[in-house]
C-alpha cells in the first residue's frame, strides 16, 4: 500500500508538507518513501513499484526523473528522462494491465516552452512515456524457492482466523510475471473467541471507555419488555460479529435490566435522543432502501469500504467482502429491496431483502467500466452489465463495451450485443408495447464516433432491427422513449415513440427564439404530456431557453414559458411540487435581451404555474421577515417585487427537492423578496404549506432541510457553516425550537431520511475540524420520543379522529376539473408513521370546464388578454397529418387554437377545444360520406308513413265528428252547452270532445286576432297624428346595419371565448345524390324560439359556418 500523508497528531493540514509512505504488511507499519506527493503505481503483483513526484524540480534540479522499487519498496532508484524536455509536470501514471501484473507503464505528462528571448511560456504540450520493466534481473522468472509465506496481523485472529498466503520473498531477484488470481488464503480458525470478536448488543452502546452500556430507548424500542412477565430481564451485552469463525465462544455475563425504569411510551422525561457514529474516512455515498419495512441504507467511504445500517444509522456495521474493495453502489429502481455492490476483484454483492443478507456473483470476464446497470421493470434478476472487452489498457485500440445479459440475478453471464453502451428493456416500459420482449440498445462501433440504435425482441440472438443509424443519445421516460437525432448544420432533432415501434418526429413550435435546434433537455414527463427545455442561447454561464410541453403522445409541443434558466451541463431550474397535480416552479432570466446580447448577467426571476404551465405568476411574498420587520412590497406590482428562489441548477445533491411526496404542500426554498434573485450567500429560508400560494420566511440565512413524519416534524440545519444545532417544528412550521445535537461544532454537509419522508429519524453527516482521527461523523436524531402516541388511522374510515379533510390553501374552487381534498393531521401531539396519506386524496366532485382547464394549441400563443393568437404568419397544425398517424380513421378536425390540459377531468361547460366541421381523410371520402348521409329510401318511408298516420286521424275525425253530425254548417248552428251531438258509443263521445275542443279553440284565436288588429289600427293612427311627417330609421334597416359591419370575415384567431359555451360541431346533412364534397356549405342563420325586443333593437343571431369558428356579432 502507498499512501500521501504527513506525521502528526491531524490537528493541522498542510498541503505541501504531504510525504509519501508505503507499508507491505496491510497497513500495520509504514516506511517512509519520498519527501513529496506524487503519482505512484504497482506491477509484478506488487514486486514493481513506480513513483513519480508532482514537482519535478523538487531535487533540486530541472531534469524530470521517476523513482522504481523491485524489492517492494525497501529500496529505491532514481531514472533520470535525460533524452526528454525539462520539468514534465505528470497527470497520469498507470499500468495498463487490468488486474496489475503486467511490468509495463504509462507515464503521461506537460510540459510548457518558453520564448528564449522574454523567458515567457509560449505553448503548454503534452508528452507520453512507456516504461518496461520486463528486462529487470536478467528476465528471470520466479521459482518455488523465490516465494514465502505472510501471516496477515502478524499471525493474530482476525474475525476468528488466522491467514496467510503465499508472496515473493523481498530480497527474491526475480519477476513472477502471471496473470493475477483470487487470493488463496490457507484460513485456520481461531480455537478462543477474544472481544475483538464481539460487538454491542442491539440494546447497548459503547461510552468513553469502550464498554457497552445499556441504553434504555434503544431497549424500549427493542419491546424485550413486552416479551417479559417478570419485572426484569437479562440481556447479554455482547454478541458475536456476524460472519466471525472462532471456535469457542467468551462467557458474557448478562446484565440485569429493570423494566420498571424504561419510560413508557408518552412520558414527559423521554427526549430527542441523537446517536453519533465516527468514520476515519469520508462517506462519500448514502442512499436508503425504498421500503416502509424499515429504515436500512447502504453507505460507502473514500477508500471503497461500505456500512449497512437498518435503523436510519444509529447502529452501522461493517459489510463484510473479505478484503474486497467497494467500487460502486446501485439501486434497482423498479424493485426497493434490491442494490448491487461491486467489488474491485469482479465480484458483485446482491441483495434482495435490503441489506440482511448478501449473495455473490462473479462477474464477467470483463474490464468494469463504472457504467450503471439496467434493469428489467418485471422481472427482479434480470438486468444487463457493461464490462469492456479487450482492455489491456482503457486506452487500447480494440478496447469495446459488450452487454451483457443475467436472467438469474447474477449466477450466469451471456454476451448479449457487442459495442453497447446502454440498453433499456422497452418492452417493459410501454403501457401498450408493440412487443414485451423488446429491448433497445445504443451502440458505438469500434474505431467510428457515430452511435447508433438498434433493438431486438429475442435479446439480439436472431432479431435485431436498426431503428436510427446516428443518433446523440435516448432516455425513457413516463412510457415514452425520446431520441435525440444529428440534423445537418449541427442541428438536433427529437423522435418520440410509444410502443417502440412507430417513431414521430417531434414538432416544436416555429416561433422560438433559435435560429438552430442544439440543444434540449427532457424533464420528464406525467400524465400524458412531456416537458421539454429548447435552449435558445448557449453562451456559458448565460444559457435559457425556452419551456415546452407535448400533446398526448408527445409530438406536438407548445411554448409554456421563455428565457428559462439552464446551466452549462443542461440542468434546468424547472421543478414540479411532488404529490400535487399541475404545479411548477421555475426560474426566468428576465433581462435575455441585454444578457444575449452580452451587456448584463443573468437576473433571475421566480415564477409558478398552478395549471400545468398555462399560466403563470410571480411568488407571492410574505408581508414580514423572521424577524417581525415588513418586506418593501406592499404598494408594488409582483413584477417589481416578489419572492425568488435559488433552483435546480444550484444543487449539490440533485435529491434535495423543494417539496416531499408526503409532505403534501409544504415546500422549502433558499432565496429573497425583491426584485431579482440574490447570490445564495445572501438569502434567506422560506416555507410554504399551501402549495405555493403564501410564503413565509423562517429563518435567515441558508438553510438545508428534511421532512419527517409526513411535514410533521420538520428539521433545519445552516448551510456551509459550523454548528452544533438544528431547528425543529412539529406544527408545520408556525413554531421552531432549537436542539443541541453534539458537543463540538461540526459542518454539517447533508441531512437525509427515508425516500417517503415519514421516518422520526433524522441522519446528519458532518465532519468535525482540526479533531484528528474520527473526524468524519454522522448523528442520527431521533423524535419518537416527544410525542404521546401515534395518531388513530382506520383504513376503512370509520376511526380517523386525528385527521381531517380539507382543501389545499385558500383554493377551495376547481382545479384541472376536479375538487380535491387532503387528509390532513389535527392533532399535534401524535406521529403519522407509515400510513400513506397521499393514497386518501379524495375528489369531492367534478367540475365545468372553464378556461382554466385550456391551453393553446400547436403554433397559437397566448395573448395578453388571455386568449390564445395564432402566431402571425404560421398556420395551426394540419390536422390531416393525423389520418398518416392513424389509417383507420375516416375524418380530421382544424384546431380551434386550443387543446384540453390533459389532467383536467372537466365536463361540459366551456368547450373551447371544441371542432370545427370535419373533413374526409384522403382516400376515405366514400366511408366520410356514408357516415354523414342518411339513406334516401329510409327517409322517404319514414316520411310516407307520418303523413299517413296525420291523413287518416284527420279523415276519422271528420268523418265521425262532423261528416255525420250535419257538416261544417250544422257547427255554425250549435252552442256549446247543446246535446245534438251523435254519441253511441266512447269512440264516438272522445271524436266529439276533439270536434268542440277545436272549435272552441279557433272562435278564441280568431276573436284575439280581431282585437289585436284593432289596437294596432288606432295606435298606428295616433302615431301618425303626433309624429306628422317625421322620418327615422326602420327596425328593417337596423337588422340590415346589425350585419354588414363584421360579417364579411371571420377571426383567424381563437380570440372569442364566449362563442365556444354552446358550440357543437356544426355541418350540413345532404343527401347522397347531391354530395359534392368540395363545395362549401352555405351559412345558415338560426333565429331563437322567441324574441323579447325592446325599444325596437334587433335580438342577437349566431352566424354557423362548418369550416369555420362561430363569429358573434355586437350590438350597434
Amino acid at each position: 500500500m502507498l499512501m500521501t500523508g504527513s506525521v502528526g497528531d491531524g490537528s493541522e493540514f498542510d498541503w505541501e508538507d504531504q510525504k509519501t509512505f508505503i507499508s507491505r504488511d496491510g497497513g500495520l507499519t509504514w516506511r517512509f518513501v519520498h519527501n513529496s506527493s506524487g503519482l505512484y503505481a504497482t506491477g509484478d503483483l506488487g514486486n514493481i513499484i513506480v513513483y513519480i513526484p508532482y514537482d519535478p524540480e523538487e531535487d533540486g534540479d530541472f531534469q524530470s526523473e521517476f523513482y522504481y522499487s523491485l524489492d517492494q519498496g525497501r529500496t529505491w532508484n532514481e531514472y533520470e528522462l535525460t533524452n526528454a524536455i525539462s520539468s514534465v509536470h505528470p497527470y497520469k501514471l498507470i499500468n495498463p494491465t487490468p488486474d496489475g501484473s503486467g511490468s509495463k507503464f504509462i507515464f503521461k505528462g506537460t510540459f510548457t516552452t518558453t520564448d528564449s528571448e522574454t523567458n515567457s511560456i509560449t505553448s503548454l504540450k503534452g508528452v507520453e512515456y512507456i516504461i518496461d520493466f520486463s528486462a529487470a534481473f536478467d528476465s528471470r522468472t520466479c521459482e518455488e524457492e523465490d516465494f514465502e509465506d505472510w501471516d496477515l496481523a502478524d499471525g493474530k485472529c482476525v474475525n476468528g482466523a488466522k491467514y496467510k498466503y503465499r508472496r515473493r520473498k523481498q530480497d527474491a531477484q526475480c519477476l513472477v510475471k502471471k496473470a493475477f488470481k483470487d487470493l488463496s488464503l490457507d484460513e485456520t480458525p481461531c480455537n478462543s473467541c477474544g472481544e475483538s470478536d464481539y460487538e454491542c448488543s442491539f440494546e447497548f452502546v459503547r461510552d468513553a471507555n469502550g464498554l457497552c452500556i445499556p441504553d434504555y430507548n434503544l431497549i424500549a424500542f427493542s419491546n424485550i419488555c413486552d416479551k417479559s412477565k417478570d419485572k426484569s430481564v437479562l440481556v447479554e451485552p455482547l454478541q458475536l460479529i456476524k460472519g466471525d469463525k472462532c471456535k469457542t465462544p467468551m462467557k458474557i455475563e448478562p446484565v440485569d435490566i429493570p423494566c420498571d425504569e424504561i419510560p413508557e411510551e408518552g412520558s414527559s422525561d423521554r427526549e430527542i435522543v441523537t446517536t453519533e457514529n465516527k468514520f476515519d474516512f469520508e462517506i462519500k455515498f448514502y442512499q436508503y432502501f425504498d421500503t416502509v419495512a424499515d429504515e436500512s441504507l447502504v453507505m460507502l467511504n473514500s477508500i471503497g469500504d461500505a456500512y449497512i445500517s437498518h435503523d436510519g444509522g444509529q447502529t452501522i456495521k461493517r459489510f463484510d467482502t473479505n478484503g474486497e474493495k467497494i467500487v460502486e453502489v446501485v439501486f434497482n429502481p423498479y424493485f426497493n429491496s434490491s442494490a448491487y455492490l461491486f467489488g474491485s476483484k469482479g465480484n458483485i454483492f446482491l441483495t434482495h431483502d435490503r441489506g440482511y443478507s448478501f449473495m455473490i456473483a462473479k462477474l464477467p470476464e470483463a474490464r468494469q467500466l463504472g457504467m450503471p446497470l439496467d434493469f428489467s421493470a418485471r422481472a427482479q434478476d434480470t438486468f444487463i452489465y457493461y464490462g469492456g472487452k479487450n482492455c489491456e489498457s482503457i486506452l487500447s485500440p480494440e478496447c469495446h463495451a459488450v452487454a451483457y445479459l443475467t436472467k438469474d440475478g447474477g449466477e450466469t453471464f451471456t454476451e448479449m450485443l457487442d459495442n453497447a453502451i446502454h440498453c433499456e428493456f422497452a418492452g417493459t416500459l410501454f403501457k401498450y408495447p408493440s412487443n414485451d420482449d423488446m429491448v433497445m440498445c445504443q451502440v458505438k462501433e469500434k474505431f467510428s464516433q457515430t452511435r447508433s440504435l438498434v433493438s431486438s425482441t429475442d435479446f439480439f440472438q436472431d432479431d435485431k432491427k436498426t431503428v436510427f443509424e446516428n443518433i446523440i443519445g435516448y432516455l425513457s421516460t413516463g412510457g415514452y422513449i425520446i431520441v435525440a437525432v444529428p440534423h445537418e448544420n449541427n442541428e438536433l432533432r427529437a423522435y418520440v415513440t410509444i410502443d417502440g415501434t412507430e417513431f414521430a418526429e417531434a414538432k416544436f413550435p416555429y416561433d422560438q427564439d433559435v435560429s438552430k435546434q442544439e440543444a434540449f433537455t427532457i424533464l420528464g414527463s406525467e400524465k400524458g404530456s412531456i416537458f421539454l427545455h429548447l435552449a435558445t442561447n448557449l453562451e456559458s454561464g448565460h444559457d435559457f431557453g425556452n419551456l415546452l410541453k407535448s400533446n398526448s403522445n408527445g409530438t406536438s409541443f407548445v411554448t409554456l414559458e421563455h428565457a428559462v434558466n439552464r446551466n452549462t451541463f443542461g440542468y434546468v431550474d424547472f421543478e414540479k411540487v411532488q404529490g400535487l397535480e399541475g404545479i411548477i416552479i421555475t426560474n426566468i432570466v428576465s433581462n435575455r435581451e441585454k444578457v444575449g446580447e452580452n451587456k448584463e448577467d443573468e437576473q433571475l426571476k421566480t415564477k409558478i404555474t398552478f395549471n400545468d404551465g398555462s399560466d403563470w405568476n410571480f411568488l407571492k411574498p410574505p408581508k414580514k421577515d423572521s424577524e417581525g420587520k415588513k418586506f418593501p412590497c406592499d404598494s408594488v406590482s409582483l413584477d417589481k417585487c416578489s419572492l425568488h428562489l435559488h433552483g435546480y441548477t444550484e444543487r449539490k445533491d440533485i435529491r434535495d427537492t423543494y417539496s416531499s411526496g408526503s409532505a403534501l404542500g409544504m415546500m422549502f426554498g433558499v432565496g429573497n423578496v425583491g426584485d431579482k434573485l440574490l447570490p445564495y450567500e445572501e438569502c434567506s429560508t422560506f416555507l410554504t404549506t399551501d402549495g405555493g400560494e403564501t410564503w413565509t420566511e423562517v429563518k435567515k440565512g441558508p438553510h438545508q432541510w428534511e421532512y419527517g413524519d409526513h411535514g410533521g416534524v420538520l428539521v433545519l440545519v445552516p448551510e456551509n457553516a459550523e454548528t452544533d444545532s438544528i431547528s425543529y417544528s412539529t406544527d408545520f412550521g408556525k413554531t421552531w425550537k432549537d436542539y443541541k445535537f453534539c458537543g463540538d461544532k461540526v459542518l454539517v454537509k447533508d441531512i437525509i431520511t427515508v425516500p417517503r419522508d415519514s421516518a422520526l429519524r433524522f441522519l446528519l453527516f458532518g465532519e468535525a475540524k482540526n479533531m484528528g482521527s474520527g473526524s468524519f461523523r454522522t448523528y442520527t436524531i431521533d423524535f419518537r420520543n416527544i410525542f404521546e402516541r401515534q395518531c388513530e388511522f382506520d383504513i376503512t374510515g370509520k376511526k380517523r379522529a386525528d385527521f381531517k379533510y380539507s382543501p389545499l390553501g385558500s383554493r377551495t374552487g376547481c382545479l384541472f376539473g376536479h375538487q380535491t381534498e387532503f387528509l390532513r393531521k389535527t392533532d399535534e401531539k401524535c406521529f403519522i408513521g407509515n400510513i400513506p396519506l397521499s393514497e386518501f386524496s379524495r375528489n369531492v366532485k367534478n367540475c365545468s370546464c372553464t378556461r382554466q382547464d385550456f391551453e393553446c394549441d400547436y403554433n397559437f400563443y397566448k395573448a395578453s388578454d388571455g386568449t390564445c393568437k395564432l402566431v402571425k404568419g404560421l398556420s395551426s397544425a394540419n390536422g390531416a397529418d393525423i389520418c398518416k398517424k392513424e389509417p383507420d380513421l375516416i375524418e380530421y378536425y382544424d384546431s380551434s387554437g386550443y387543446r384540453k390540459i390533459p389532467l383536467s377531468t372537466c365536463k361540459g361547460g366551456l368547450k373551447l377545444d371544441a371542432h370545427l366541421a370535419p373533413h374526409p381523410c384522403p382516400g376515405k371520402e366514400k366511408a366520410f360520406r356514408e357516415k354523414y348521409s342518411i339513406n334516401t329510401g329510409a327517409y322517404a318511408l319514414v316520411f310516407v308513413t307520418i303523413l299517413l298516420v296525420i291523413f287518416f286521424a284527420a279523415w276519422f275525425v271528420y268523418d265521425r265528428g262532423i261528416r255525420r253530425n250535419g257538416g261544417f254548417s250544422r257547427f255554425e248552428e250549435i252552442r256549446l252547452g247543446d246535446d245534438g251531438l251523435i254519441e253511441n258509443n266512447r269512440t264516438d263521445r272522445v271524436v266529439n270532445i276533439i270536434v268542440r275542443l277545436g272549435l272552441c279553440i279557433s272562435l278564441i284565436t280568431k276573436s284575439a286576432f280581431q282585437r289585436t288588429k284593432a289596437g294596432v289600427a288606432r295606435f298606428s293612427s295616433k302615431l301618425r297624428a303626433r309624429f306628422g311627417n317625421r322620418k327615422g330609421p326602420t327596425y328593417s334597416s337596423l337588422l340590415q346595419g346589425q350585419f354588414s359591419d363584421e360579417s364579411d370575415g371571420l377571426h383567424e384567431d381563437a380570440n372569442d371565448l364566449s362563442s365556444f359555451t354552446s358550440q357543437d360541431s356544426n355541418f350540413e346533412i345532404e343527401q347522397e345524390d347531391a354530395y359534392r364534397p368540395e363545395q362549401e356549405h352555405t351559412s345558415q342563420i338560426d333565429q331563437p324560439a322567441t324574441s323579447n325586443i325592446p325599444d325596437a333593437l334587433p335580438a342577437r343571431s349566431a352566424i354557423h359556418k362548418p369550416d369555420s369558428t362561430a363569429v358573434r356579432n355586437e350590438d350597434e
